[in-house]
């Protein structure tokens, strides 16, 4: 080695110790400092973002300790409609390992508040996960949340002890080999209507079935859901997102009972049976019947088995039970002579009636429809006024099917 002068070698050190030391430094500083900036905000959002298929906005990013990450303000918005979906003032994150797969666990410590309209957002997230499209094919997600607010139309629903979890299962391959062609999807979640009494509780379940491989043997996808509203009645205007028909039922309308469907190579069906409680009956009707109208609540309406299969109604067992309201002379007219009703109309009756009750047991099926009077009916009556009788059911067998075409298409005209 050459001998080096000392100060040579102390301009040596401190050229090294610039770029080596101080530099570094410096940018290690600023990178800290730019983590703390709304503009690596604005950067982790528009990640999110990408990766959700939504709008994501945050406040602040916080990094608790590795593989932890706190999201102050975090909000998701539609990206089609711009409305606000989902915001949560506190989420934390967390990276673990279960089963030696990846493991999210997403906490809220404060209740997040969703938009009962926009919750049809959060399904198709959910859908994009299954189904592998949310480049999260081989983590697993549990959500957890001490509570949780959905504001809909008629005000705030809040909800105690949420917990969700998707879990992507092992697959297996079709024709026994080695590598998996398919894999397994499941979405859980759970919670309490806040303000009842405990019992069992609410939980709606996806199965998810996809093909992974390039064998031609491999399974079609496949979703299954299935939906037990346990001991507490939910609001109609939440199951929207699952059925959009539940959104026709009105704010105060609620649903008690199970729900399982089956969307895959065939076409769509679905089981249903429960009971709908408080359901506007000129919400539910008023562009199935216009120009007529029939108004009024229908305190329960029980449906003891509903079979749909391509949005199609295969067999319905139902009882209708609906209070004060009113319903079109026309309507009552339409129904008696398609339904084989007897009408007790008078020639100076009104456009429209005032009823007290209107009460029925329906049955549609291959055969067609059929409607009789409750047990409790006198003489066959199945809409009564503060006078007498309306209409009655006093014939028995069913009504072809074409007849409910008949009267839908001589109302319109």
């Amino acid at each position: 080695m050459f001998p080096l002068h000392d100060r040579t070698r102390r301009k040596i050190v401190l050229g090294l110790f610039f770029p080596l030391c101080i530099v570094p430094t410096l940018l290690v500083l600023g990178w800290c400092l730019w983590r703390r900036t709304p503009a690596h905000a604005r950067h982790v959002a528009q990640q999110l973002g990408w990766q959700m298929g939504m709008k994501v906005s945050l406040e602040s990013v916080r990094d608790l300790r590795p593989g932890a990450v706190r999201y102050e303000g975090l909000a998701l918005w539609s990206p089609e409609t711009g409305r606000r979906v989902l915001f949560c003032p506190t989420l934390e994150a967390r990276w673990t390992s279960e089963k030696s797969r990846p493991l999210l666990v997403l906490a809220a410590p404060a209740p997040p508040e969703l938009a009962a309209s926009d919750l049809d957002e959060l399904a198709k997230l959910a859908e994009r996960v299954l189904s592998g499209r949310a480049g999260w094919t081989d983590v697993n997600v549990h959500v957890q949340a001490a509570e949780a607010m959905v504001v809909d139309e008629s005000g705030r629903h809040t909800f105690a002890a949420v917990r969700a979890r998707i879990e992507s299962l092992q697959g297996q391959d079709a024709a026994g080999g080695p590598e998996p062609t398919a894999r397994e999807a499941v979405a859980e979640l759970a919670f309490h209507p806040f303000g009842t009494t405990p019992g069992v509780e609410p939980r709606l379940g996806v199965r998810r079935i996809r093909q992974i491989g390039p064998s031609p043997d491999g399974p079609e996808p496949v979703t299954e859901l299935e939906l037990d509203t346990g001991d507490a009645p939910l609001p109609c205007p939440l199951l929207a997102a699952l059925a959009p028909i539940a959104g026709r039922l009105g704010p105060a309308a609620r649903f008690q009972g199970t729900v399982r469907s089956l969307a895959g190579p065939g076409p769509w069906s679905a089981h249903v049976v429960g009971t709908f409680l408080d359901v506007d009956l000129e919400r539910l009707l008023a562009d199935r019947i216009e120009p007529l109208r029939l108004t009024g609540t229908a305190r329960s309406i029980e449906v003891a088995d509903l079979r749909l299969s391509g949005g199609v109604v295969q067999r319905l067992e139902a009882t209708i039970d609906a209070r004060d309201g009113t319903i079109s002379r026309g309507l009552v007219e339409a129904a008696a002579r398609h339904l084989r009703l007897t009408s007790a109309l008078k020639p100076d009756d009104p456009a429209e009636l005032r009823f007290d009750r209107l009460a029925a047991r329906a049955t549609l099926d291959a055969r067609g429809l059929s409607l009789r009077p409750l047990p409790d009916a006198n003489q066959g009556v199945i809409l009564t006024d503060p006078i007498g009788a309306i209409l009655r059911a006093e014939h028995s067998g069913p009504v072809p099917p074409i007849a409910i075409a008949e009267i839908l298409s001589g109302i319109r005209r």
